[in-house]
């Protein structure tokens, strides 16, 4: 499947919107919803993506609306509304342009780790201020965290009984294991599918330091768990990777003794959606291309990633919709 890229960096860069707010694009969707409809359409249309990934990266209770439930409530089921009209209206274009056996569209709903809610860039090196404090005692505070997302976008939460806003949760730029694992517990425990994404900041290790192989095969592995893999990450590690998250999911198999007969056995995707790969220039006020990925592109690289056993794949920062549609034409076409 092709996920869609970086809706912040299109808010940005297409609309013309200024994210410099503790909320990031979920500023947009407060002031402006109709524009985040848009863009999501956009990756849709121009970019022929298969998943959105709802405008709540930002979206937490006590950091990003100071414990007014009713705000917090209300912008999730904003968020998902707006990514549903702009689905509904994809369709209808694919439909008009007389696209037969149209891909579904699935919806994401957008988890961000800890870190993004502190906004001070934790998310990317893992420095949440917890040291000191005993395991249990940060599970329970990332469950805190976590779950009042996690029930709306499900359709857990009290009082609601209109099904599940989105079709999968997506625990995106997750620097530690530890949150990793009581992520993967929490789709087992609300009974929702989704997957698990980490940021990493070398071919082998989370931007916290610690493995991407061991903190993939200490996930709560269940029929809820459906993906694991990194986001946010310098494409130039992603190939790399892949391979770790494959031994690791391996590890979990080989630690519950699970064989491809075994009724506990279990599936995930490898999800990848990467950053674009520029650094920004700031004598030049511009964004330039990484030197360090030489003379390979994004979209060669992707091929690389098929190949090496990705299968949901897309963009995070500084990726737009035509990078999605160069995907789609030039990676993913292959296999389809």
């Amino acid at each position: 499947m092709l996920f869609d890229g970086g809706l912040a960096t299109w808010l940005e860069t297409g609309y013309k919107k200024d994210l410099t707010h503790h909320l990031w694009s979920t500023k947009v969707l407060e002031e402006e919803p109709k524009v985040v409809e848009d863009a999501h359409y956009d990756f849709l249309v121009q970019g022929d993506c298969d998943v959105i990934i709802t405008c709540t990266y930002q979206s937490s209770l006590e950091q990003g609306f100071s414990g007014d439930y009713e705000k917090f409530l209300n912008s999730i089921h904003r968020a998902c509304a707006v990514a549903s009209t702009a689905r509904d209206r994809a369709v209808a274009t694919r439909s008009k342009a007389g696209q037969k056996g149209q891909r579904p569209i699935l919806l994401a709903g957008s988890c961000g780790a800890y870190g993004a809610a502190l906004a001070n860039g934790a998310e990317y090196t893992g420095e949440y201020g917890l040291e000191g404090k005993a395991p249990e005692e940060v599970v329970a505070l990332l469950n805190d965290f976590h779950l009042p997302r996690m029930r709306i976008l499900s359709g857990k939460e009290e009082g609601w009984s209109s099904g599940a806003l989105v079709d999968i949760l997506a625990a995106e730029t997750v620097p530690l294991a530890i949150e990793g694992k009581a992520l993967s517990a929490m789709f087992q425990k609300l009974q929702m599918p989704g997957y698990v994404t980490f940021s990493c900041r070398s071919n082998t290790e989370l931007s916290s330091g610690e493995k991407l192989r061991e903190a993939v095969a200490g996930l709560e592995f269940s029929e809820f768990l459906v993906g694991v893999g990194v986001n946010c990450t310098a494409p130039q590690h992603v190939e790399s990777l892949i391979g770790e998250a494959k031994a690791g999911i391996d590890d979990a198999r080989q630690a519950r003794g699970d064989n491809v007969e075994s009724s506990t056995a279990f599936e995930a995707n490898i999800v990848v959606y990467p950053n674009l790969g520029e650094i920004y220039d700031g004598e030049t006020k511009t964004w330039k291309k990484d030197p360090a990925l030489g003379p390979m592109s994004f979209t060669d690289l992707a091929q690389k990633w098929r190949q090496a056993g990705a299968t949901w794949i897309g963009g995070c920062c500084r990726t737009v919709p035509k990078d999605m549609k160069g995907l789609r034409d030039r990676v993913l076409s292959i296999a389809e």
